[in-house]
């Protein structure tokens, strides 16, 4: 230990803490010579803990600027030297959330100037404030607050003169700028997101404050301080701004006597950089010249898997469902969502307006598959010849002219026209002409049926199905799947799987939190539920029966297994958190248990050989309690379904380098009537529900 030469008694900090002072400076002594002075051998940096007045320094601007304090008696003509620089070279400066130990004050009023780390007094100040009352009987905390737009101030709240051995003492500091005045209450949850569901003050604080004066206390007392004093107990704590109830941060208390300061701090200016959350001093034990404080827990991260069903002619009140949807996406408290059938650019781009990070790519007909290999490891050839060359001009002449007359836009024998609605109208009045095609030339078929439900011109359609080459893909081979984020994203890449009819792939995306970084996946594979309209033609089906799912399900297995390859590729190099979030339109049964020991099958088995593959691979998301139910149900549940009478789950989550346990909470969501529909009802958002997770932060 290192005693000073000047009056104030000192302690000696380890050497590398960055939270203390030196005597000399504190005292308005400056015995140094050197600016910053060297350390002695093991002298750390000194710590004056009396004088006139004693104080805590807490840097509470959400920035990255570290910093250093000038104190004096207030109207002094010198600061002097900053008391970090002036402490030593051990001494360091305040960062973001940094709060000293007590340290001694030259007077009972002073003034104080915050400085760049590393600068002199006689720099600009970040803040100043002139004649700061410091208690002469307790510690008075001076705080820096402000920032993200909210200038600067420098604000002193006095702290309880002793530490209570008897009760609890709280109190909670407003230091978050750009926030309403703050409710301080009990949480209806003991993590978050929940909401402040009893207000423990009658008055909110404002910010830069504690309590104000006149309020009461709901629980126990409310002293002239701001502190609620109460029996030792552990509750739930938690602030909202006013006029809402979604708590903004949440701590237990302690439930044993002692005194501490929840202070809310973070910039909601910040892009998530430095979130609102609470910083808790312990306001009794002091740790190696700081004070002991902790960070309140970030909210769970909320992820959701969503099928917007917007697919074409084919999907029921596309123009009626697209503004609600928009609506509902960007009203969600998800974090991060995956959505499938997005098969416009157009509806793309409007849900990724609806949400401040979007990761959509463009694809097209030449866009070629990043692993083109087939289950035999060999790639296939590609096409030398358009899928309609072999089809007699005859039967293309007679089929376009059934449509082009009784189901187009245009006039009839007009080529600009497009099929008007759903291709019921081609199955009531060309299913004639469609019949030779279909028997003789399914990969023409397949192409014809690819454009139609694009809504293509039947000019376009005929033209590039007898003309071009390259393999067909609906709308044009764009990919239908997106990934929406809350956290600004990074390193953004696509895996495009093989696939036939409808373009299917992976997209990867970084994303920031506000704590760490982890790894984000959308999946989306092949349906099988399409062979009964479009017989199989591509070159993935695995010498499977292409009149039946099975060529179609051989796609999707070996899209899973690349799948899997490339997730477990990513992660394995990169080490971070991940999420995979699919739409693998495969279901997995699921049956509950009733008290006479019967059963109810919930959820309809599909394929499940593929859910199987990525449960083998990763840990599924299986939060307690949660039971699951169809997010593709029949027409008893969602009138969209027609005659379905089935119930799949097509959805699945999963973690990589996560803690277990991850999931706090599991639901189907976005299955409610909000639609209105021409006839007067209301139906859903989506041929298909959502699924939604909360999962803990990894760290």
């Amino acid at each position: 230990m290192t005693i000073a030469t000047s009056a104030p008694r000192c302690l000696a900090a380890a050497a590398g803490v960055a939270l203390i002072a030196s005597c000399q400076a504190v005292a308005g002594i400056e015995s140094r010579t050197l600016d910053p002075p060297p350390p002695g051998p093991g002298e750390g940096c000194a710590i004056a803990t009396d004088g006139p007045a004693r104080v805590r320094f807490a840097n509470l601007v959400p920035s990255d600027d570290r910093v250093d304090v000038c104190i004096r008696a207030a109207g002094a003509s010198s600061y002097g030297r900053p008391i970090f620089r002036n402490g030593g070279a051990d001494c360091g400066s305040l960062a973001y959330g940094d709060v000293t130990a007590p340290l001694g004050a030259p007077a009972t009023s002073v003034d104080v100037k915050i400085v760049p780390a590393g600068q002199t007094c006689a720099a600009a100040p970040l803040s100043e404030a002139l004649g700061v009352t410091l208690a002469p009987d307790a510690v008075s905390s001076v705080l820096r607050i402000g920032g993200g737009g909210v200038p600067e101030q420098i604000v002193a709240l006095s702290e309880e003169p002793a530490v209570d051995a008897v009760k609890l003492r709280v109190r909670v500091v407003h230091a978050a700028p750009g926030l309403k005045p703050l409710v301080v209450g009990i949480t209806a949850a003991s993590q978050l997101p929940t909401d402040v569901s009893s207000p423990l003050l009658t008055m909110p604080v404002e910010f830069g404050h504690a309590a104000p004066s006149g309020t009461k206390a709901t629980l126990g007392t409310l002293d002239d301080r701001g502190y609620i004093a109460s029996i030792p107990s552990a509750y739930e704590l938690g602030v909202a701004e006013v006029g809402t109830t979604r708590a903004l941060l949440h701590t237990t208390t302690s439930g044993r006597a002692g005194t501490s300061t929840v202070y809310a701090i973070g910039s909601i200016a910040s892009s998530n950089k430095y979130p609102v959350r609470g910083l808790v001093c312990d306001e009794s034990s002091p740790v190696n010249g700081k004070a002991s404080c902790t960070l309140t827990k970030l909210p769970t991260l909320s992820v959701t898997a969503f099928n917007v069903g917007l697919f074409g002619p084919n999907a029921s009140f596309e123009d009626q469902r697209r503004p609600r949807l928009v609506d509902a996406i960007k009203s969600s408290d998800a974090d991060f969502m995956c959505l499938y059938e997005t098969a416009r650019k157009e509806d793309r781009a409007l849900f990724a307006a609806a949400y401040p990070n979007a990761y959509a790519p463009d694809l097209d007909l030449t866009t070629p598959f990043s692993d083109p290999r087939d289950q035999m490891g060999q790639t296939p050839p590609a096409p030398t010849k358009p899928p309609c060359g072999d089809a007699p001009t005859s039967d293309l002449d007679a089929l376009f002219t059934c449509m082009e007359t009784n189901c187009s836009t245009a006039p009839p024998g007009d080529p600009s026209g497009r099929l008007p609605g759903t291709t019921d109208c081609l199955s009531r009045k060309c299913a004639a002409p469609f019949l030779p095609i279909l028997n003789d030339h399914q990969a023409c078929f397949a192409c014809l049926a690819d454009h139609l439900e694009s809504q293509n011109q039947y000019g376009n359609t005929r033209n590039a199905c007898t003309t071009d080459v390259r393999q067909p893909f609906a709308f044009d081979g764009q990919n239908p799947s997106m990934l929406l984020s809350r956290y600004p994203l990074t390193n953004q890449e696509v895996f495009v799987l093989p696939s036939t009819n409808f373009r299917r792939a992976v997209l990867y995306a970084q994303a920031t939190l506000e704590d760490q970084t982890v790894d984000v996946f959308c999946g989306f594979l092949s349906s099988t539920l399409i062979y009964a309209s479009i017989p199989y033609t591509g070159q993935y089906g695995g010498g499977a029966d292409p009149a039946t799912d099975a060529a179609y399900n051989a796609e999707a297995l070996l899209q899973a297994d690349k799948t899997i390859a490339w997730v477990k590729q990513k992660t394995d190099a990169s080490k971070r958190p991940a999420i995979l979030v699919g739409d693998w339109h495969a279901s997995v049964q699921f049956d509950v248990m009733d008290s006479m020991g019967g059963k109810t099958t919930v959820v309809d088995p599909l394929h499940p050989e593929t859910v199987n593959k990525f449960r083998q691979a990763f840990t599924r998301v299986n939060a307690p309690g949660w039971v699951p139910r169809c997010s593709d149900c029949p027409a008893s549940i969602n009138r969209y379904n027609g005659d379905v009478t089935t119930k799949w789950l097509f959805y699945d989550m999963y973690v990589v380098n996560w803690p277990p346990n991850a999931a706090t909470e599991q639901s189907i969501v976005f299955d409610k009537p909000v639609v209105p529909l021409p006839d007067g009802t209301t139906g859903m958002l989506s041929l298909y529900f959502a699924m939604n997770a909360k999962l803990l932060r990894p760290q």
